[in-house]
């Protein structure tokens, strides 16, 4: 059996008549969701996961629809693929089809890796596969006030204080920003 799962994002029917046109012809079931509904709960794709056997197969529009983050939807993916033993494809990256089993080892694989990376929300995975978002917050521990006076003094160069202090470019004009204006950082 082939199942379709659709989020609409929107209140509007825009994505949702845009995805429908080419899931119809291809799906026995058509499942929609509407995450603002359900906060972060997302019952339809439960039902589904609780229905599925092994080799149905589950079309998504989007990987991003199996999880708020890459640990769910690594969860999920493992869930399906490996433990029910049934197939996901994706319409928006083609390329991220569990029916190759290459592919699906690569993603697995890639989901793994961004799930290690940050098992927060700031890391996600893109419609084609990709992992994207924020890299992890480098921590400032202080020390900027003798970081920037060793600079002054020509001590160090402005890239050897942002390495030592652990920070971002960004970071150190911000704070070299107060400092000038006489904040007290450290």
């Amino acid at each position: 059996m082939i199942y379709a799962y659709i989020q609409q994002f929107r209140k509007d029917n825009e994505i949702v008549s845009e995805e429908l046109h080419g899931i119809q012809d291809i799906a026995d079931r058509v499942i929609y969701e509407r995450p603002w509904e359900n906060g972060l709960y997302k019952p339809e794709l439960v039902s589904i996961t609780k229905k599925i056997k092994a080799g149905d197969l589950l079309v998504i529009s989007d990987l991003s629809s199996l999880g708020y983050n890459a640990h769910e939807v690594l969860e999920l993916w493992d869930k399906i693929v490996n433990e029910i033993r049934a197939d996901i494809f994706c319409l928006n990256a083609p390329s991220v089809d569990s029916r190759d089993e290459g592919a699906a080892d690569i993603i697995t694989e890639c989901l793994k890796y961004a799930s290690k990376i940050s098992p927060v929300a700031d890391v996600k995975v893109s419609a084609n596969g990709f992992i994207i978002g924020r890299p992890p917050r480098l921590e400032y521990k202080g020390g900027f006030a003798e970081a920037y006076r060793a600079v002054e003094r020509g001590e160090m160069t402005t890239k050897q204080a942002i390495a030592k202090l652990n920070i971002s470019q960004k970071c150190w004009y911000k704070l070299r920003k107060k400092y000038l204006a006489g904040v007290r950082i450290d």
